[in-house]
């Protein structure tokens, strides 16, 4: 397999294909055209998704998964807990299809996850939806990764945040978020009792943001674990996040990795971690 890496992607792509007619097949045809398009593109979207993730983990020995593809990897337990809604991953999505999404998310419906990874959402579009996830509260995984998000849109999930407690992992890796939009969104954290999940990796973040992201979640009763590998944190925002550690009593994951830390403050936050029973601290 490892040898002959694009035969086997070939066979794979093949498949999904033949997959894909399958299932786009059996839509009824007595549905209005719009719906059944509607239909056709999240059997799309959700069958590129599902099968690409499953197929991501065999080419692992080819092509190196990186952290933001592992934390956007949400488990999805079986049962009345599993994690289902639209996906839009990879996929731009269009003002229609943007505007049947909001429609949608007004009417009742079962799915509790939004995964929109690069889908080359504006920040205008960003903002409507969060505001409509303001009173949208069923959505607990809600994947925002590799879309630009600006201050104007880190204003909008600041506001989101502060009302709607539900969203319980918020994956916004590669946004370009910076401190200035850190600062926003934790304002909104200071706010929230519900986040668990707060995956923050590649987005130039420098102490300056942690240290302001310290001071919104010092107190936060449900956070279990922050993600934020891969920015510009140094030493003296790495010490400020590591007063966390062994403090709030739901945290139990920080994850440091690739940041200009020094190996003394490594040591130090290593061996606080390790005092701490079940604490994965990852620097």
């Amino acid at each position: 397999f490892t040898s002959h890496p694009k035969p086997m992607i070939i066979q794979c792509m093949s498949y999904i294909d033949d997959l894909k007619k399958k299932q786009t097949a059996s839509i009824h045809n007595t549905r209005p055209d719009y719906l059944k398009n509607q239909s056709k593109n999240n059997i799309t979207n959700n069958l590129t998704n599902n099968i690409t993730t499953s197929f991501s983990k065999k080419l692992s020995s080819i092509q190196k998964i990186t952290d933001t593809d592992i934390a956007t990897m949400i488990p999805k337990p079986s049962g009345k807990n599993s994690v289902k809604g639209p996906s839009y991953t990879n996929i731009p999505i269009t003002d229609q299809q943007f505007t049947t999404l909001l429609y949608t998310l007004q009417q009742p419906h079962e799915f509790n996850a939004l995964f929109m990874s690069n889908a080359t959402l504006q920040n205008q579009q960003l903002a409507q939806l969060a505001k409509q996830l303001e009173t949208t509260q069923h959505i607990h995984h809600l994947i925002l990764s590799h879309n630009t998000i600006n201050e104007f849109a880190a204003a909008a999930l600041r506001d989101l945040l502060k009302v709607n407690h539900q969203i319980g992992w918020l994956v916004l890796s590669t946004t370009k978020l910076a401190d200035a939009g850190i600062s926003l969104i934790g304002h909104g954290i200071k706010y929230n009792k519900g986040l668990k999940h707060l995956v923050l990796n590649d987005n130039a973040i420098t102490s300056v943001g942690a240290k302001d992201l310290v001071t919104a979640i010092k107190n936060h009763p449900a956070i279990k674990s922050i993600i934020l590998s891969d920015n510009a944190i140094d030493d003296t925002g790495a010490l400020a996040l590591g007063t966390l550690i062994g403090t709030l009593p739901t945290f139990t994951k920080l994850d440091l990795r690739n940041n200009p830390i020094s190996a003394k403050v490594k040591a130090l936050l290593t061996k606080k971690a390790n005092r701490i029973p079940g604490f994965i601290l990852q620097i």
